[in-house]
């Protein structure tokens, strides 16, 4: 008897309990092991955090020269209109031949 005051197989359920927690516990070899993933997994995390970067950046790029293009292009298109007179701009907000004042006050 090991004196715990309990049942005389309660020693035996209490060595039994510390061998499990023994083999639970981590060994040097297991430390190591452990050690060396994280130390892989926390390298490996941080390529990708530079290649996704990388990548972002050349997406950001890349949109970028397709606005510069789509803006040179706008402007081009505004510059080469072959237009008579200013009164251009004004003809979908003011024909003459069609505009009714009347018509315009009513809602038409």
């Amino acid at each position: 008897m090991h004196g715990h005051g309990l049942h005389p197989q309660s020693a035996d359920l209490h060595d039994l309990e510390q061998q499990g927690r023994d083999e639970l516990r981590p060994r040097g070899s297991l430390r190591r092991m452990g050690t060396s993933l994280s130390a892989l997994f926390t390298a490996l995390n941080l390529r990708g955090v530079e290649t996704s970067a990388r990548i972002n950046a050349a997406v950001a790029a890349g949109l970028g020269i397709v606005i510069a293009l789509f803006f040179f292009a706008a402007i081009r298109y505004i510059f080469h209109l072959h237009v008579g007179s200013s009164a251009f701009y004004l003809d979908p907000v003011y024909n003459k031949p069609t505009f009714s004042a009347p018509a315009v006050f009513r809602g038409l």
